[in-house]
């Protein structure tokens, strides 16, 4: 069997999912629709491919979720993202994550990450023989912890042409966690003092090597009641509980360490008051990583007043996130990330 050949086996299902006025009810997006299931290991994975109704060849983009459940449904109707991605002749993959949506499976509880970028992996290599779709051409957009999964999949083998990080932290889980510890804390209003000792606790916590150390952390950040209640990452273990963390822990694993390898071009966007990934130390570093490794094809940007999200904001706090989510409201998407996304994607279409 050719490589061409083994990669079509892998798709369960691949057909016509609506005619074109009912693909509009489903993406309110002019655009043709084709489900596709993949095996990956334990993993049913099942997502939708949007195509340009027009031409035949087209780049694709893979959307690579950030944290918690995600889907082809969960993308707001219409999506101004989606949108940009087809009105500039890209093919789009949305995929349920596993255990949500169509798809089935358990993420493992120490190896979620790499799990992700083995399915992630496997949407590339059958993206890549599929009729519709440009095989030089295939790339991925990824938000928040998307872009570690991207990093462990380009770490296993997988070619991206073109790689598009939005919200993307440039350090470790521990490290990235700790950050965003110390900033919702200056959200609740409390001094900057405090929050650098709360982000400084949770790293020593997670990184302790003895029990004392861990205990030390665990006693200070247990009592915030933030920590504790809201974010759920509160409590106090015992000593005979308690166990080093390991190096080869997920949460230690830094994808500046795969980025700075990359050669493909790429696009990298922070929001300025972004509270869960540090947008300074973020672009320093892939700024810097881009540039030792002698790729000429990147950008990196930080756009002023914007959170997490590219939405305008305020403060980027999460209270402010989520009562723009639940209203409706907000100041919407930042227009600045919807010019640069577009100049970006038209180049790489023009050029790659």
């Amino acid at each position: 069997m050719t490589p061409a050949a083994a990669e079509k086996a892998n798709i369960i299902e691949l057909s016509e999912k609506k005619s074109m006025s009912e693909i509009h009810d489903t993406y309110q997006i002019p655009c043709r629709v084709q489900e596709i299931k993949i095996m990956v290991g334990q993993f049913s994975v099942v997502g939708d491919l949007l195509l340009p109704v027009t031409g035949t060849k087209h780049p694709v983009i893979i959307v690579v979720w950030g944290d918690g459940e995600a889907g082809r449904h969960t993308v707001g109707k219409p999506s101004k993202l989606i949108r940009i991605f087809i009105e500039c002749g890209y093919a789009v993959f949305l995929e349920d994550k596993p255990g949500f949506g169509a798809s089935t499976g358990e993420f493992s509880s120490d190896h979620m990450l790499h799990e992700r970028a083995m399915i992630l992996a496997k949407e590339a290599a059958t993206l890549r023989g599929h009729a519709a779709i440009d095989p030089e051409r295939v790339g991925v957009y990824g938000h928040s912890q998307g872009g570690y999964v991207m990093a462990l999949a380009l770490a296993s083998g997988s070619k991206f042409d073109f790689v598009v990080a939005i919200s993307c932290p440039a350090m470790n889980g521990v490290l990235q966690s700790a950050y965003l510890v110390g900033k919702q804390i200056q959200c609740e209003g409390f001094s900057k003092e405090m929050a650098e000792r709360a982000a400084s606790y949770y790293a020593q916590r997670e990184s302790a090597q003895d029990y004392p150390t861990y205990l030390e952390a665990a006693r200070y950040l247990d009592g915030i009641p933030l920590v504790r209640d809201v974010l759920g990452w509160g409590g106090i273990i015992s000593e005979e509980e308690f166990k080093p963390q390991q190096p080869d822990r997920e949460d230690f694993y830094d994808p500046m360490g795969q980025f700075s390898r990359l050669t493909a071009p790429a696009l990298v966007i922070f929001g300025e008051k972004d509270t869960q990934a540090d947008p300074v130390q973020g672009s320093e570093s892939y700024q810097k990583a881009f540039e030792q490794n002698g790729n000429r094809f990147f950008r990196v940007a930080v756009l002023k007043d914007t959170d997490h999200n590219m939405d305008l904001t305020e403060t980027g706090c999460w209270k402010e996130q989520v009562e723009n989510h639940r209203s409706g409201g907000g100041r919407g998407v930042n227009p600045e990330f919807v010019k640069i996304l577009r100049e970006w994607l038209g180049w790489i279409k023009g050029e790659v």
